[in-house]
């Protein structure tokens, strides 16, 4: 049984309605709606005193088994809007991979079913199976896939919730304020021109629906924002150069099987710093055979480390290339540079320059609710 109550109805008159039907010994579903739900023995129920009550319009008994979708309670039909896409309105061709696999998998099928006319992408992100061994599916990495080919193709993209907690919010990767925000799924919580921090909610994953009732969706935006970052790098303003401080002298050794024969008596060079060289010659005819011996001749060269005075306009040129690379790293490939400027300061023969820029880039990133 369900119950039509009166529209804009006052929320004192509607918590009276809602008790006494309880006090019946039924329960009321979808209390916040138009259309109450009777659930229980509602047949002990007098659908013509339910009707002299405040606040109800119709009484309607139900025989269908799935009440809510029934057109008894509901006779206009049901739209549901993705994108353009109006479903339940107009013919609507939904096509995609069963399973989200890779992203050269799903990319490549979106525009397939896109040059063949389909409206909207789907793809299966979460499989549940009854075997452990069976393929379940990428989970959040599929869905971030099937959206990115979404975006390719300017398809908008559905996929099934199998567990409520998939439901994802769009947060802001980093603080900024947004100059561009186009939501695509669910309700949007802030607007262009707010300042947000990183982690802030942006758009919710709860969307309101007709009759007062919520809709949880996977939420899909695209927000840009103005950004701001401070990188730093420090790099020394001199470099220590080997000078060889004499002759090379050599080392000779025979190798035959796992035995070493040394030609030389003492162990090297001690005292000083040197590069050592070692070369090994198999022994035999090239290309014919070969011994199992091999000649060894090893090269130490001494030196000493001086100290060079590098140019600062290098060094500094050096680091502000290091800079901007990392921040167009960090920035990926949707940010751009708006302005930057540099300060250096030099200590302990160090020089240390620190970039300053404003940026835009995309923030949006996709949470799933836990």
């Amino acid at each position: 049984m369900f119950i039509l109550t009166e529209k804009n109805q006052a929320a004192a008159v509607r918590q009276a309605l809602r008790q006494r039907l309880e006090n019946t010994g039924v329960t009321v579903a979808h209390p916040g709606g138009e259309v109450l739900v009777l659930e229980g023995e509602t047949f002990r129920l007098d659908g013509e005193s339910l009707r002299l009550l405040p606040g109800v319009r119709a009484v309607q008994r139900l025989t269908e088994p799935y009440p809510l979708a029934a057109r008894t309670g509901h006779p206009v039909d049901t739209v549901v809007s993705v994108g353009k896409a109006r479903i339940g309105r107009d013919f609507c061709l939904i096509a995609g991979p069963c399973a989200v696999e890779s992203p050269e998998q799903v990319t490549s099928i979106a525009r397939q079913v896109s040059a063949a006319g389909a409206q909207l992408l789907r793809g299966g992100a979460f499989k549940p199976r009854t075997s452990p061994y069976t393929f379940g599916g990428l989970g959040a990495e599929g869905l971030e896939l099937l959206c990115r080919a979404g975006r390719e193709t300017g398809l908008p993209v559905v996929s099934e919730i199998t567990d409520p907690r998939q439901a994802a919010d769009v947060t802001a990767s980093r603080s900024g304020v947004i100059t561009e925000i186009r939501v695509f799924e669910g309700e949007a919580l802030v607007s262009r021109g707010d300042a947000v921090t990183a982690g802030q909610t942006l758009v919710s994953c709860e969307r309101a629906a007709r009759r007062g009732e919520t809709r949880t969706v996977h939420a899909r935006a695209e927000v840009t924002a103005h950004t701001w970052y401070e990188l730093t790098a420090s790099a020394p303003l001199s470099a220590r150069e080997k000078e060889s401080t004499g002759a090379a002298r050599y080392r000779f050794a025979l190798l035959i099987g796992n035995a070493r024969i040394n030609f030389y008596a003492d162990s090297g060079i001690s005292g000083t710093e040197c590069d050592k060289i070692t070369r090994i010659w198999q022994l035999g005819v090239k290309d014919v055979f070969s011994l199992p011996a091999a000649a060894v001749v090893e090269t130490a060269q001494p030196y000493t480390l001086r100290e060079t005075a590098l140019s600062r306009a290098a060094v500094r040129a050096s680091l502000e290339k290091e800079l901007r690379a990392a921040l167009q790293e960090r920035l990926g490939e949707t940010g751009a540079v708006l302005s930057e400027y540099f300060t250096e300061y030099e200590e302990n023969g160090m020089l240390t320059l620190t970039l300053r820029s404003e940026c835009e880039e995309r923030i949006d990133e996709e949470t799933l609710r836990p």
